[in-house]
């Protein structure tokens, strides 16, 4: 019986220790997953209006909400369904309104939210390889100085997606 003890002992201890281990693991990893969520940059209700003829460029609007307790900046974009991305203001220059890189980026505020619209700041998409069709949806990256990257979808549709919400509109 001596025996019999020794040997179950010896597999209690061990299968106590890998599920000790295991719910180790399993807590560190639901702390980070969870702490990101808590406190982050969160870009949402991104658009872009479906396009027209034969043009190749469009425009993304949306709205970014920093919910840390640190500044950030934005600092650039991409989407594979464009050539290029870029963050651009329109400027009027001697009563010509032209379009300008943000090569500085956008900063975003701790604990604020900063809006890209139409008639303001935006990301200008410039050789889209396919037209844009209302009721679909494209991948866009973020890049920001402190977050990274940070990929969301963009809605094609005639307004925001919180708008058409209200709407009925898809």
């Amino acid at each position: 019986m001596r025996r019999f003890w020794s040997v179950n002992s010896v597999e209690f201890v061990v299968a106590a220790a890998l599920t000790v281990g295991a719910l180790a693991i399993v807590a560190v990893r639901l702390t980070n997953a969870v702490e990101p969520q808590a406190s982050a940059i969160m870009p949402a209700d991104a658009w872009a209006r479906p396009m027209i003829g034969r043009s190749v460029t469009s425009a993304v609007y949306l709205k970014i909400r920093n919910t840390t307790s640190d500044d950030d900046r934005l600092v650039g974009v991409r989407t594979p369904v464009s050539e290029k991305a870029e963050i651009r203001v329109p400027r009027n220059e001697n009563g010509i309104m032209r379009m300008r890189r943000l090569s500085e980026g956008v900063p975003v505020p701790a604990g604020e939210m900063v809006s890209l619209e139409p008639g303001g700041r935006h990301v200008m998409l410039i050789g889209v390889h396919e037209p844009l069709v209302k009721g679909e949806a494209f991948p866009l990256t973020f890049t920001f100085e402190k977050a990274g990257d940070i990929e969301i979808p963009v809605a094609i549709n005639i307004m925001p997606p919180s708008q058409a919400k209200k709407r009925g509109s898809h």
